[in-house]
């Protein structure tokens, strides 16, 4: 019960700081500093810096996120680092990075719509928009 509560804690803080970086008033005012409160996030919510996620494949970031979790967590950590990489890649000007990190966040997006027993609209429809935004619908 209370492992339960702390982590719905810790996702509730991870999406306002998420907020905060891409919609703040010091981000507004400079895109790099949107990019850097980003960068910071990789760190304090998943221990390990935006390199190590920008260098490593899916499958790599996968086995990285179980070691870290229990197992009934791991979905809405998939959620946090797909809503994360889809951010991210919003904000880069480098095609291939962007490409990449749009390609991790569908990845997390349609392996979570595969695991989970729960229908989400607004899944499908970010799966669906990071399709179009890859050229792949």
């Amino acid at each position: 019960m209370y492992e339960e509560d702390y982590f719905m804690k810790l996702i509730q803080e991870f999406f306002q700081a998420l907020d905060k970086a891409i919609h703040g008033k010091k981000s507004l005012d400079n895109p790099s500093d949107q990019e850097n409160c980003l960068s910071d996030l990789y760190g304090s919510y998943f221990q390990a810096d935006s390199a190590f996620f920008y260098g490593y494949d899916v499958m790599t970031i996968l086995g990285f996120l179980r070691e870290r979790c229990e197992e009934q967590d791991l979905p809405m950590m998939i959620e946090m680092i797909s809503e994360l990489f889809y951010q991210d890649a919003l904000l880069k000007t480098d095609d291939a990075l962007k490409n990449n990190l749009l390609e991790k966040a569908l990845f997390f997006l349609s392996y979570l719509d595969e695991q989970s027993d729960t229908y989400s609209v607004e899944r499908k429809n970010k799966i669906a928009l990071i399709k179009r935004m890859l050229g792949k619908e």
